[in-house]
């Protein structure tokens, strides 16, 4: 059956309105901001921050350091963003623990998606979920190597003895070797690795870093690591 004239034109009339109708909520769809989980956000603008794990108990120093400061922006205030209690936030001293319902906030804003940092959300938590970022931190999620841990039998340990024979030939034409171990006249002849050694890998896994290039971390990656 051949549609007349006047229902041609309001089936066009129909198909041209769905046409332009769909265009306009693609146009819409396509016009939204681009949004990101926070967590995301804060490796692409913040590299020398990490979240505090939220599986740590809120006795550790970061989770304290972090109650503290927010304790002390928001005592007193009718309103905080964590929603604490004023019994919670009038607790004093420097090593409180953090509320299990001040680590869980932590953990439920940090997966929500905003625009960008300059969104609220992702500065209260960059100011209060947050830590400096370290050397074992660049170690355990940038390589496919693993941090040497100082055992009971450490100085006669295979993966020991590999980095301690590396530090040995770096440091073989010095007086003094670069970390300062000891008398390096001494230690440069043996072939048990010295108690100082893994001492120095301990401490300079704990230093505050985020670049990949630095010293610190190439050398903590050489001296003090194994292959997973």
């Amino acid at each position: 059956m051949s549609l007349s004239v006047p229902a041609k034109a309001v089936t066009g009339a129909l198909v041209g309105g769905t046409v332009a109708t769909g265009g306009s909520l693609l146009y819409k769809e396509l016009s939204k901001p681009q949004t990101h989980l926070i967590k995301d956000l804060l490796a692409l603008n913040n590299p020398e921050k990490r979240l505090i794990s939220t599986s740590d108990a809120g006795s550790t120093t970061e989770w304290r350091a972090s109650w503290k400061e927010y304790r002390s922006a928001y005592k007193g205030k009718a309103n905080n963003p964590f929603s604490m209690t004023s019994e919670q936030l009038n607790v004093t001293g420097d090593n409180v623990d953090a509320p299990t319902e001040f680590i869980n906030v932590c953990r439920s804003l940090s997966t929500e998606s905003v625009i960008d940092n300059k969104d609220d959300r992702y500065k209260t938590i960059l100011s209060y979920c947050t830590r400096d970022t370290l050397v074992s931190d660049l170690i355990k999620e940038t390589s496919v190597r693993s941090l040497l841990v100082k055992g009971s039998d450490f100085t006669n340990n295979a993966e020991w003895k590999r980095v301690w024979g590396s530090y040995k030939e770096a440091n073989k034409t010095l007086n003094q070797d670069e970390w300062n171990l000891g008398t390096w006249s001494t230690l440069k002849n043996q072939d048990n690795v010295p108690d100082a050694l893994a001492t120095q890998c301990d401490s300079k896994s704990k230093v505050k870093e985020h670049k990949l290039n630095s010293k610190t971390y190439t050398d903590v990656l050489k001296y003090c690591t194994k292959a997973e």
